[in-house]
């Protein structure tokens, strides 16, 4: 099952709000956890689509930081790592953003003089023992399924 969870219009690199999400490949026998694992791959495979049009631009990244609610899911991560191709980092404190507000008041208010030294903290890799050829095949027809409906909903 393929999704593309362009549910409210497309986010980057697009920007789309005449772009409407689909499902691909419902079957009779689709089971619920089916549904849940397209759409955590729906979500990477966009994000995988803005880091190629980074790459595209001769942008290099060079790790990705899970943080917030998703990363308190190993699974999620392990679906996430293996859309994406690449490894993820977890943080030992996956609250980031409530990190990052601390880190700019602090600054702003003298406490500290290194805001990006004091961001530094431990992480762990997640990698995903899945089939990396396949994904990246999924991938593929991910990309081909967003054009097609990115161009029919640019017909209506």
């Amino acid at each position: 099952v393929l999704m593309v969870p362009h549910f409210v219009g497309s986010g980057t690199p697009e920007l789309c709000t005449a772009d409407g999400g689909v499902l691909h490949g419902l079957r009779l026998e689709t089971t619920p956890g089916q549904l849940v694992r397209s759409d955590l791959e729906g979500l990477a495979f966009d994000l995988r689509r803005n880091l190629d049009a980074l790459e595209a631009c001769g942008l290099t990244v060079g790790q990705i930081v899970a943080a917030g609610g998703g990363a308190k899911s190993r699974k999620g991560l392990e679906i996430r790592s293996s859309a994406l191709g690449r490894p993820l980092e977890l943080p030992r404190d996956i609250l980031a953003g409530t990190r990052g507000v601390y880190l700019i008041a602090a600054k702003a208010l003298g406490w500290i003089t290194d805001p990006e030294a004091a961001a530094r903290f431990p992480t762990e890799t997640v990698t995903s023992s899945a089939d990396l050829a396949a994904m990246a095949e999924k991938y593929h027809r991910f990309c081909r399924l967003y054009t097609l409906v990115h161009s029919l909903d640019q017909e209506s």
